[in-house]
């Protein structure tokens, strides 16, 4: 939808433009902050030629700095190891843990509500991706 649809849906009801406001803040650099106080989590795996297992690597990512912390890998990740995972996190993080405010994980069965709530307990919101409808995948 176009800026002057908009105008002219707005002027036909009657509403009027927003007051100019004073702030020195730009679009870019409100992004910026945003980004530094999200984490996002998620696992990827690695195929093992010589046990031929399936290992799976979890790993959390700082949006805004891109740092990548590497928390584990197994064969099997299931909620327990993967709250433990985060606790670890956590505890590694020490006092920098506060500059975050939200973390951004997906709808897997490994992330529990005791993975949430570890997250909860430090002051870290949850934010889940949304779920696709059945069938349809990303391209």
């Amino acid at each position: 939808m176009g800026a002057s649809t908009i105008r002219r849906v707005l002027k036909r009801v009657r509403i009027p433009p927003v007051p100019l406001r004073c702030t020195d803040t730009t679009w870019r650099q409100f992004l910026r902050t945003q980004t530094s106080t999200r984490l996002a989590c998620d696992f990827f795996h690695v195929d093992c030629a010589v046990t031929l297992k399936r290992i799976y690597v979890f790993f959390v990512l700082g949006v805004g700095s891109r740092y990548v912390h590497l928390l584990g890998a197994t064969t099997n990740p299931d909620g327990t190891w993967t709250t433990q995972q985060v606790r670890n996190l956590l505890m590694d993080l020490g006092d920098d843990v506060t500059e975050f405010r939200f973390l951004i994980r997906g709808r897997a069965g490994q992330f529990t509500a005791s993975f949430d709530a570890v997250l909860a307990d430090v002051g870290i919101r949850v934010v889940k991706t949304p779920a696709l409808p059945a069938g349809e995948l990303f391209c």
